[in-house]
């Protein structure tokens, strides 16, 4: 029985269309969020603000602990 719990998150963002704003949510629900104004990396904070992505594709890495993230262009 495995009882480890992931806190280490990634997914691709496709923002090619243009800029546009991220957040990072928990549960597909908004009362347990992160944001801030930093971009390409950063420290996200509870209900912080929307981040800023610049147009493109990315990797997006993000840690529920500690609030890091990081957005890698493809």
């Amino acid at each position: 029985f495995d009882t480890t719990v992931c806190h280490d998150w990634y997914f691709d963002l496709d923002a090619s269309g243009g800029d546009t704003t991220a957040k990072f949510l928990s549960n597909h629900a908004w009362d347990v969020n992160w944001g801030d104004t930093a971009f390409p990396f950063g420290v996200g904070s509870s209900n912080g603000p929307n981040i800023p992505v610049t147009k493109g594709s990315y990797r997006v890495f993000f840690n529920d602990i500690t609030g890091q993230y990081y957005f890698f262009a493809k």
